[in-house]
C-alpha cells in the first residue's frame, strides 16, 4: 500500500502540522491507519481529525516550553494517573484558596460531589467502531481525515509530542500520558485518536467483568466527567458501555 505522505510543515486550513501526515476520507480511514502502522516502525499513527481539527489542535503547537514532550514525560515518569491527578487537583483548590483569600472568603472545595450513581441499564451500547472518524452532524465518515505520523512506537505518549491538555477541565499532557500507559499494560489500549477535543483508544483486551467495569468508569469519569455529565449520566451506565467495548472515547470542551 502506497502512501501520499505530507512533510512535517506542510499547510493546515490554517498554521502547519508539526509532523508528516496523510490525508484520505472517513471510510477508509482505518484501512490507512492499518497501513501506517504496519508500515513505520519509527513513529506511531495517530488520527488528527480534518484540516480543521488538527489547526485547532496545533494552534499553540510549540509555543509554550511546558508543551514540550520532554517536559510532559519527564512529569509522567515513574507516576501513576491517581497520583498526578490528586497533584493537579491539589494545585487547583490551593490556587482557589488564595483567590478567595484576597477577598476574605473561603473557597469552596472543586471536589467535592458525590459520584453521579445510577442503577444498572438494561441495555448497553459498547463501542465498536472508532467515534472519531464520525461526523457528528451527519453522522456519517468524515469527508477528510488527517493521520499524523508522530515520532514513538509508544502510543501513550502522543499527548505529550502533541502538548495536549491543560485548558477548562481537560488534564495535563502529563496525566493523559500516564493514564495512556497504565491502560496499555493492562487492556493493550493504544490510542490511536488525538485531535483537538478527542482521546480515543484502541482496546486489544475488552473489560469483561461488572465490577471490573465499574473501577475503571469511575476512574475515566475523574479523567473525562462529560463522557457522564454530557453522555451516560451515570458511572453505572458507563461502566455497562465498557464491558466488551473495543474503542474507549474522550471528549472534552
Amino acid at each position: 500500500m502506497s502512501f501520499d505522505i505530507k512533510p512535517a510543515g506542510h499547510e493546515l486550513a490554517y498554521g502547519h502540522a508539526p509532523f508528516p501526515f496523510v490525508a484520505v476520507d472517513g471510510a477508509s480511514a482505518m484501512a490507512t491507519f492499518a497501513g501506517l502502522r504496519a508500515g513505520w516502525q519509527d513513529a506511531s499513527p495517530v488520527i488528527w481529525g480534518n484540516s480543521e481539527e488538527a489547526s485547532r489542535l496545533f494552534e499553540l503547537y510549540g509555543e509554550e516550553p511546558e508543551n514540550t514532550a520532554e517536559a510532559s514525560l519527564a512529569a509522567a515518569k515513574g507516576k501513576s494517573a491517581a497520583e498526578l491527578m490528586d497533584a493537579h487537583s491539589a494545585a487547583r483548590q490551593a490556587s482557589l484558596a488564595a483567590w478567595y483569600a484576597k477577598r476574605g472568603e473561603t473557597a469552596p472545595q472543586i471536589e467535592n460531589e458525590q459520584l453521579p450513581r445510577g442503577a444498572w441499564p438494561q441495555d448497553a451500547y459498547p463501542h465498536q467502531v472508532p467515534l472519531s472518524l464520525i461526523d457528528v452532524v451527519t453522522g456519517r465518515p468524515k469527508e477528510q481525515v488527517l493521520i499524523g505520523l508522530v515520532p514513538t512506537v509508544r502510543t501513550w505518549e502522543i499527548p505529550a509530542f502533541h502538548g495536549f491538555g491543560d485548558w477548562n477541565a481537560c488534564p495535563s499532557p502529563s496525566i493523559h500520558v500516564a493514564i495512556a500507559r497504565e491502560w496499555a499494560e493492562r487492556y493493550g489500549a493504544r490510542l490511536i485518536a488525538n485531535t483537538s477535543d478527542v482521546i480515543e483508544f484502541e482496546v486489544e483486551r475488552p473489560i469483561a467483568s461488572r465490577d471490573e467495569a465499574l473501577a475503571v468508569a469511575e476512574l475515566q469519569y475523574r479523567y473525562c466527567g462529560d463522557i457522564v455529565h454530557q453522555g451516560t449520566g451515570t458511572i453505572e451506565a458507563l461502566a455497562a458501555s465498557l464491558i466488551g467495548a473495543k474503542y474507549w472515547f474522550f471528549w472534552w470542551d
